[in-house]
């Protein structure tokens, strides 16, 4: 049955703002790969792409937007990712709209990082943290049209908003980068104006893009379509991840929402899942303002370490898991070289991981107990002589030991059992050694 128009928005425009420049639009969020596939089969009246995911999650991949136009849908773009694919796509029949998709498509602008911001996640209806380069430029040149800055003092906001990463990309920031090109009086004169003067100009491009499609006949003649789609393998890989998220292997749809929901109906799993996505989504943070990306050498090592978490011996067993979860060869990559970045980072940090960890447990509240634990097992353990337990002191050998101590904690043994090394990695201790000497210590005192 045929859909009325997609929108994949935000954080660009609210969803209520679209429903209501657009009603009856279904408003869906940012694109990612595989979403214009997915929809593209339910034979909307247009796809409209306004905000996407890159980075954390794959794009929108160029042949679904192709794919979707030779199955007579028309798509549209504007403002972010909408305004990029729309210029690489406007032979094709993709449709841009605004004066974002207009820079892009005659040269103006030729860098992604123009639309990029930050932004927040789904809860937050993805609010933007940070600003636009493209606004930076609108808003500079409104600040031109009122007096408020030179056309060299706007050249120069705009070079210091160039000069950040895209996720630091915050007025403050930006005027103080200005500061040395541009006279104090003069920038306390824009700073003032800002509140009122700044220009959206991504999201007066989507309102552009949402008065059209409001304005699009019921029965619209489809695109013409000037050209013969190639099924490339990586293009069937889409395909495969998409019959499989639609399908499943009892025949029935399950998506992300319907996963997360399943997971949050078992608070102990979801909250364990939930640290563990805070800690990568800091860690990935870290990593992009230090500027890190994994070399060719430390990707090879990361899946290797992956694969062998796994149990996945060979590359049929990769390929049989990658099936199992709906993840192309690409995504795969993708997701490693993450997690990758996110090691990477926790390997920066570690130095002062002890500090705030002791800082934490004292605003938890939990630090007395701990001490107090820690004061009797040392004070037990001076009055026995047995501050440096040798192995075997316990009345069991350190094999039995640690796999006791790993059967606490199913997620510490892999799948070739209990590993010393890995264990106390995962734990924070020196190495082996510091680790099996608490656990003689922990078990002396126990018996005791």
């Amino acid at each position: 049955m045929s859909a009325g128009v997609v929108v994949f928005v935000g954080p660009t425009l609210a969803p209520a703002e679209v429903g209501a420049r657009c009603p009856g639009a279904t408003v869906l969020p940012p694109v990612a790969l595989g979403d214009v596939t997915r929809v593209a089969r339910t034979r909307p009246r247009a796809i409209a792409i306004i905000d996407g995911f890159f980075e954390r999650q794959p794009s929108v991949y160029h042949k679904e937007v192709l794919w979707a136009l030779s199955e007579g849908v028309p798509v549209y773009g504007s403002s972010s990712m909408g305004a990029l694919r729309s210029a690489e796509l406007h032979p094709f029949g993709m449709v841009g709209v605004g004066r974002i998709a207009e820079m892009y498509r005659t040269g103006e602008l030729v860098a992604d990082d123009e639309v990029a911001i930050a932004h927040g996640t789904a809860e937050s209806c993805y609010r933007a943290l940070s600003e636009a380069l493209v606004n930076v430029r609108a808003t500079t040149h409104a600040a031109v049209v009122s007096g408020v800055l030179a056309p060299d003092e706007a050249a120069a906001v705009v070079e210091a908003g160039r000069g950040l990463y895209y996720p630091d990309r915050v007025w403050p920031a930006i005027l103080d980068g200005a500061a040395g090109a541009v006279a104090a009086a003069r920038l306390d004169a824009f700073r003032a104006w800002l509140p009122a003067g700044r220009v959206d100009q991504k999201a007066d491009d989507a309102c552009e893009l949402l008065a059209l499609l409001a304005t699009l006949p019921v029965d619209g003649a489809p695109p013409e379509v000037g050209f013969e789609l190639s099924r490339t393998p990586f293009w069937e890989d889409v395909v495969a991840a998409v019959d499989r998220d639609d399908a499943g292997p009892d025949g029935l749809g399950a998506g992300v929402d319907d996963v997360v929901e399943e997971i949050r109906l078992d608070p102990g799993r979801y909250l364990v899942a939930e640290a563990a996505a805070r800690h990568r989504s800091l860690g990935s943070a870290l990593a992009d303002v230090l500027g890190y990306e994994p070399a060719d050498a430390d990707l090879a090592d990361e899946v290797t370490a992956w694969r062998h978490e796994q149990g996945l011996v060979d590359g049929d067993a990769v390929t049989r898991w990658r099936e199992e979860h709906g993840v192309s060869p690409a995504q795969l990559v993708a997701l490693l070289r993450e997690r990758a970045r996110q090691r990477w980072a926790e390997m920066v940090a570690e130095p002062r991981v002890g500090a705030t960890l002791v800082d934490h447990l004292v605003l938890d509240g939990c630090y007395p107990d701990l001490a107090r634990q820690a004061r009797a097992k040392r004070r037990w353990l001076r009055d026995r002589g047995l501050e440096h337990p040798p192995p075997g002191s316990a009345g069991c050998d350190d094999t039995d030991l640690l796999a006791a101590f790993a059967a606490r904690e199913p997620d510490l043994t892999g799948p070739d059992g209990p590993d010393a090394e890995v264990i106390a990695d995962r734990l924070g201790f020196g190495g082996p050694d510091q680790l099996l000497r608490a656990l003689r210590r922990d078990d002396l005192t126990a018996a005791g």
